[in-house]
């Protein structure tokens, strides 16, 4: 895969994308998925096909915990859904509203709080945590109420910091179906 990334160009052992963590979201969806936009951070040396978007900016860690927490927040794919068919173009992604949030922000500690201990999970995730973390020790991975209770935070957060009301994140959460009713709850609770 090296290789063929490199190409005709001299292989000086620079490092390529494929070696850093990387957003990547995936491309296809159709109506009968709970959600439309499934992001997840990639662990280190993975290549991916083409049906999987791959962030280009190359993020620094933190950014990336928290745009990750955005981008599979109720809100952000309540907005995408609009726009969307069958292919989550990188266009289409471009044109959500994103909030810019910045390191020592409120909402920005809260979100890559939860989504570092959401993401960091495994062998693989090991130098990510101690990248962003430090010297704080590696978590065992969470329950599955554990888990859950942190994506109701998540989202009930992502939901603040786009300003909405209880009622109007009401409403975004009714416009999922397929979503089980609980964790719908438990996001509206934690508003």
């Amino acid at each position: 895969g090296r290789a063929e990334l490199i190409g005709k160009q001299k292989d000086d052992g620079q490092i390529l994308p494929y070696q850093r963590y990387r957003i990547a979201y995936r491309d296809i969806t159709n109506s009968t998925n709970q959600r439309t936009l499934i992001a997840a951070i990639l662990p280190k040396n993975v290549f991916c096909g083409h049906t999987l978007n791959l962030e280009a900016a190359l993020l620094d860690e933190s950014d990336m915990l928290v745009a990750t927490a955005l981008f599979n927040s109720f809100v952000i794919d309540f907005l995408i859904r609009k726009r969307v068919n069958t292919h989550v173009s990188t266009h289409l992604l471009y044109q959500i509203p994103v909030p810019r949030l910045t390191l020592g922000e409120a909402g920005y500690e809260y979100l890559l709080e939860r989504s570092l201990r959401l993401v960091c999970v495994g062998d693989r995730f090991a130098a990510l945590w101690r990248e962003v973390a430090g010297d704080a020790p590696y978590p065992s991975a969470p329950t599955d109420e554990e888990r859950l209770s942190m994506l109701a935070e998540l989202d009930a957060a992502v939901a603040r910091v786009y300003g909405l009301t209880a009622e109007e994140f009401a409403y975004v959460l009714s416009t999922f179906p397929i979503v089980d009713e609980s964790h719908k709850r438990m996001a509206l609770e934690r508003f």
